[in-house]
């Protein structure tokens, strides 16, 4: 055990002796947390400022501006090719003009229906006539 001077701290748990602690060595290890809160309040308070050496600066700027570029660049010929993309569509598809087929049979068509609103097989033939003239204008298209 201890010399008569000495003082120690017996840990305990469950009645189980985990360890045993001088007096002095655990008033050592609460200076020893003491100090380390102390420097890590310190180091807390005030920040570090680290300065990247002026040539990893230049270095950085010179590959933003590299980037930046090439961004650009990249930029300017997807939206040029979306714009000759677009005028392309819009040659292919948009120059089609829809004109309107059959109109004599369609609007005797629709007259007869107006005439027999209660009758509509009056028009029966009418409108075979109308589908005719669609499905032959169909076939001259293609």
């Amino acid at each position: 055990m201890a010399d008569s001077g000495t003082r120690s701290i017996t840990i305990l748990k469950d009645n189980e002796k985990l360890f045993v602690l001088s007096e002095s060595a655990l008033k050592r290890l609460s200076k020893s947390a003491e100090q380390k809160e102390n420097d890590y309040e310190i180091v807390k308070k005030q920040p570090v400022v680290v300065q990247a050496p002026s040539e990893e600066i230049e270095k950085m700027n010179r590959e933003l501006t590299e980037l930046r570029e090439r961004n650009d660049l990249l930029w300017k010929v997807a939206n040029g090719k979306l714009l000759t993309d677009v005028q392309k569509v819009q040659q292919t598809q948009l120059k089609f003009k829809h004109e309107k087929i059959c109109q004599d049979c369609e609007s005797n068509l629709n007259d007869c229906y107006m005439r027999n609103s209660s009758k509509p097989l009056l028009c029966s033939q009418l409108a075979k006539d109308f589908w005719k003239c669609v499905n032959s204008k169909k076939e001259i298209s293609n």
